[in-house]
Order: structure tokens, then C-alpha cells, then sequence
């Protein structure tokens, strides 16, 4: 059973008096963690925090991170190859979020070293400037688009509220605070049109969601699990929705909902050192991605 909470409550819960829940995210058995070396498909590059994935096209995939040093790097399936890392540029302090809301169009959002929201946008022919959206964040920014030319974005306050600022075609709305206490960078995802589902770690590692269902927000619900580094979450068609995390042993973890209920954890395996990033770019199809142990980016898909 899942549980509501106002936008005033922390996410918190005393785990004294619950025990250990969600037995399903337990440590697994060596033998169920293969590394990512044998077991997904290296692309090479160096991770200093995560990695993001947006798709703009059925067979087309773009991923970013952020290096060691802080610039931005690129990297895109063109259906048949993978290019090369291409430099960015910018210093930042977190891991990207990008989002694709038409044909060629790609729009990233990171943390500058004064702890902004900077966005850098792909038109179809070249990359922008940096743009300040200003705030004041910790952990990184989450970012999804519910239509064409519409953008939300979502970073966590110095108070470890989440905060959201929309893009309606033509001008930046201000932050608005959603409340909340959390404890990493959120996930965003539009499963319909001007829909939003959001998701974060809470401040007993469990993952909270809430939604935008077109006019107003849910409470907090409670999705179990206990996670490491955050969260990611994607929609492989209208009112679907898949979630991955992180457990305690290290692995990938899988949950789903298909249009009325959650269902149960999946144990995806694998052994990563980041939040995992996830893209569909067809009907029922999941790319996803994170860093490995070597830092490294690996790719596998469902």
C-alpha cells in the first residue's frame, strides 16, 4: 500500500519503528551481479557524476555527461553506429538532464559552479549558448517536455524542497516550490500530453513520485525500494511508465506501471556507480544507461 503525503511533509520516514521494508531491494548474491564489463555494452568516456539519454527519433539516441574536468560531452546512435565524444564545453557540477520535444531538437540542462540551472539547446544544425535559469540547487536537474515546444525542469532547493519552472513556448515561468524533502536529483517524465511524473529519493532511500495531471499535483506516494543515487524514469507509450534505481548491492532495479498499478521490483543486475539514465525511443522499447566501476558509460536495452 502505497502512502500519500502533503507538499509541506518531508519525505522521511523512522525506519525504527518499520523495520527494514521492501525486502525485494535487498542485497543480492554475487553470483546475480555481473559487472557491467561483460554485461552491457561499453561506450567508453569518463563520468564524473551520471549520465542522461533522450531520443528524437525511433532509431536515434544522444547521451551526455559530464566529464572530470566539468565540460559537457555528446555522444549519438545514428541508428546503425555510435559517434565519437564530442566537447560541449561549460563547467559543471552535476549530471545533465536532456530532453527532446520535436524532430532533430534536443534541449540540456546542468549545474554551474554557482550552483544555477544553465541550459544549452540542439536546433538541428548547431548547439546554443549557455542560458542562466538561475537558482540555488543541490544534487542536479530532471527535465521533461509534455507537447511540442513545452519544457518542465526540476532541481531540489537548499531547503530539499523540489522546485519546477516551465517553458510554455515562448517564455521561463519562475520556480515553484512542490515541497518535498529529498535527498537526490529528481526524474522527470511526460507520459501524455501535459502530463509530468516526477520522481526522487526520499530521506529513508525509498523513491516518492508525484504527478501533473494537466491542472493539478498529487501528494507524495511512496514506491518502496532502497536506493542508492537517484533515480530515473521513462514511458515506452501513453500511461506507461518505467522507473529505474539502484539497490544497496549495486545493481539495476526495474519497476513498472501499466496504466492502473505498480508492479513488483525487477533485478536487472549489473554493477553501477551512478544513478542509471532511461530513454524509449519506440513502443515498449527501453535504452539505458550509467556509469560503470571504471567510470566508464554502459548501455544495455529491454
Amino acid at each position: 500500500m502505497t502512502t500519500s503525503y502533503p507538499t509541506t511533509a518531508a519525505i522521511f520516514r523512522d525506519q525504527s519503528t518499520v523495520g527494514m521494508p521492501f525486502p525485494a531491494m535487498s542485497p543480492a548474491a554475487t553470483a546475480d551481479m555481473p559487472t557491467f564489463s561483460t554485461d552491457g555494452e561499453y561506450l567508453d568516456g569518463y563520468c564524473q557524476y551520471g549520465v542522461t539519454a533522450t531520443s528524437w527519433s525511433e532509431n536515434r539516441l544522444d547521451i551526455l555527461i559530464t566529464a572530470s574536468i566539468g565540460p559537457l560531452w555528446h555522444k549519438w546512435w545514428d541508428g546503425s553506429t555510435w559517434s565519437d565524444w564530442q566537447r560541449l564545453g561549460g563547467y559543471c557540477i552535476s549530471s545533465p538532464a536532456a530532453v527532446s520535444w520535436g524532430t532533430n531538437r534536443i534541449d540540456a540542462f546542468v549545474l554551474g559552479s554557482d550552483r544555477a540551472t544553465y541550459r544549452t539547446w540542439w536546433n538541428g544544425s548547431k548547439w546554443s549558448r549557455w542560458e542562466n535559469l538561475g537558482g540555488y540547487s543541490h544534487y542536479g536537474v530532471a527535465a521533461a517536455s509534455g507537447g511540442e515546444n513545452r519544457l518542465d525542469i526540476f532541481t531540489v532547493g537548499i531547503d530539499g524542497a523540489m522546485y519546477h519552472k516551465r517553458w510554455n513556448g515562448s517564455a521561463w515561468g519562475e520556480w515553484d516550490n512542490l515541497g518535498g524533502y529529498c535527498f537526490s536529483a529528481p526524474a522527470a517524465v511526460s507520459r501524455g500530453m501535459d502530463c509530468i511524473d516526477t520522481f526522487v529519493l526520499g530521506g529513508d532511500g525509498a523513491i516518492y513520485h508525484k504527478g501533473w495531471n494537466g491542472s493539478t499535483w498529487s501528494g507524495w506516494e511512496n514506491l518502496g525500494g532502497y536506493c542508492q543515487y537517484g533515480v530515473a524514469a521513462t514511458s515506452g507509450s501513453e500511461n506507461q511508465l518505467d522507473i529505474l534505481t539502484v539497490g544497496c548491492d549495486g545493481a539495476m532495479y526495474r519497476k513498472g506501471w501499466n496504466g492502473s498499478t505498480w508492479g513488483d521490483w525487477q533485478h536487472l543486475g549489473g554493477y553501477c556507480t551512478s544513478a542509471p539514465t532511461a530513454v524509449s525511443r519506440s513502443a515498449n522499447r527501453i535504452d539505458t544507461f550509467v556509469a560503470g566501476g571504471d567510470r566508464a558509460v554502459y548501455h544495455k536495452c529491454y
